[in-house]
Parts: C-alpha cells; structure tokens; sequence
C-alpha cells in the first residue's frame, strides 16, 4: 500500500516545484524528498515529474496523480485536526510568535507542551507578524501566532481573538497630546515596514486627515515598549502588553485621542501538511492564550 508520506512528498514538490523548498516545508533533508517521490514513481509504474526542467513540472501522469494527492491531503489534514489531539506527540516543532505573544503566553506555552509531549522538542523564533508569515511559507516553521497576516495562498489562518491595541505613553503626554496634530509633533516610535504597527499608524493619521510625521524606527517591540516606559516617545502597542505598568500608573492610555481598531490575531498553520504536532500546537495555543485572556 502507498504510504501517505510519499504521496505528501510528490504534493509538494508539485506545489512548489522544488525538491529543496519541499524538504524546507517538511522539515525533513532534501534526499529524504527525493526517496519517497522516486518510490511514489515506482510503485504507480509512471513517471510524475520532468526533472531536467528548473523549475520542475508535472507529467501528465503527474497532474493527474496530483489531483488524487490534493484531495487525500486535504482530508487527511482534516483527519488529524479532529483526531488524535490527546495522544503525545514527538519530534520538532518550530515555533513563531510575535513579540505580544511571547511576553505574555510563551513561557506557560512551553511549559504545557512539555507537560503533554514530553518528546517534543521545541524551537522558537521571535519576530514581527510579517516576518513570521514569510518563514511560515518558506517552510521554515511549522506554526505561527500573528497578527493580521498576509493572505498566502499555502497558508491558512486560525482566528484567535481581537487583540486590543491603543496609543501608549507616560502620564506626562496627556496634558499635551489632546488630538492628532499634537500626537505628529512628538517622537513616535514604530517596528519597520511592512509591520503592523507600522500600518496601523499609518492608517490613524490618514483618517485623521494628517500628513504621516517621520517615525523612529525600532525593529523590537521590548525595547519600544523600554523606550516609551523612559518617557523617548510614544507608540502604538498591545494593552495587554503593558497592562501591569498601566495599572501602576508608570503608562497609560492616550484615551483624548481617537481610539486604535483591534487587531485579530491568528495561528498561521501550512496547508497539506499531515504532521499530527500541528494540531496539537494548535490546541496548547488556544488553552494557553485563553487562560491569560490575550485576546478579547
């Protein structure tokens, strides 16, 4: 009988037209790849692939074993997500979550993976929710906790919550900032293009009807939120993120000024991937950051 991941070897290979970028998306050596696509070949008696082209292309043979893949991955996808949560998991996870997340959710995270999947070996990156996605569909991670990602064709998106987000500062700007042409005139700190906060600005002062200020530009959202607690500037950030200080009164919100949109957060996961420690990531995830409210 052919073995599933044979059949998911050849899926992706077909779907990114690359040996390399494959063994990537499955975390496994690009020989391993080549293995199981040749032995899909010899046991179906066809070849699949063209190899002589870069990139490579389907036989017709191919495109109609690939048809037959698509489905079977689907629904085993499907399968593992409904079952099989309780049972431990092995192997590696690698593990993205944004700078929010991380603070808040990650060390419980870890420690209840290591509770349920004694086994599992975790690797984590920390990054910007842009960041993450892209890693996510090179394959370099197997799950991803975002915020208001890119639409991705190979990705598909789990809706944690809403996650409220709102302009940060010390109590000192509140006499001062009273509406969007004081808040252009102060040093406002933001992550990088393409991020979210960056767009987020972006979109306050275009409703707002003001010109975009220059912004002071840092790539870690820690050390934003180190800069504002110093009194350097103001930023835009999760509440959840400086709850403690805001309730210290070391923070606070600039509630004189228009409110922030939340932002929805997610669980990027690659589509057609069968590796039952996906799911259950996904469910360690949803009970963790339930537990600590982190979305609304």
């Amino acid at each position: 009988m052919t073995s599933l991941k044979l059949i998911e070897a050849f899926y992706w290979v077909a779907k990114l037209r690359s040996f390399h970028a494959t063994a990537r998306r499955l975390n496994v050596t690009q020989p391993t790849v080549t293995y199981r696509v040749k032995e899909l070949e010899r046991q179906i008696a066809r070849p699949l692939l063209v190899r002589s082209d870069q990139p490579v292309r389907l036989t017709p043979q191919g495109q109609a074993v690939f048809a037959y893949a698509e489905r079977l991955v689907s629904l085993m996808q499907e399968m593992h997500e409904h079952l099989g949560r309780d049972s431990p998991v092995s192997g590696v996870l690698r593990l993205g979550v944004m700078d929010a997340f991380a603070a808040i959710c990650l060390p419980d995270l870890l420690r209840d993976l290591s509770e349920r999947h004694p086994r599992l070996a975790v690797s984590v990156v920390v990054d910007l929710s842009h960041s993450l996605t892209l890693k996510l569909d090179a394959g370099e991670l197997d799950i991803a906790v975002v915020s208001t990602p890119p639409s991705i064709a190979g990705l598909r998106y789990l809706r944690l919550g809403a996650l409220n987000v709102a302009w940060i500062a010390t109590p000192h700007y509140r006499g001062i900032v009273q509406d969007a042409r004081a808040l252009s005139r102060q040093r406002i700190f933001s992550t990088p293009p393409p991020s979210n906060v960056g767009t987020i600005i972006a979109d306050w002062f275009r409703d707002a009807g003001i010109d975009m200020p220059t912004l002071s530009i840092c790539n870690s959202m820690p050390a934003i939120v180190g800069l504002v607690t110093a009194g350097a500037g103001i930023g835009v950030m999760p509440v959840k993120l400086v709850e403690a200080a805001v309730k210290a009164g070391t923070l606070c919100v600039l509630g004189e000024i228009e409110p922030v949109a939340p932002q929805d957060v997610f669980i990027g996961v690659p589509v057609g991937v069968l590796d039952p420690v996906i799911p259950a990531a996904t469910d360690a995830i949803r009970a963790v950051a339930g537990r600590h409210a982190f979305c609304d």
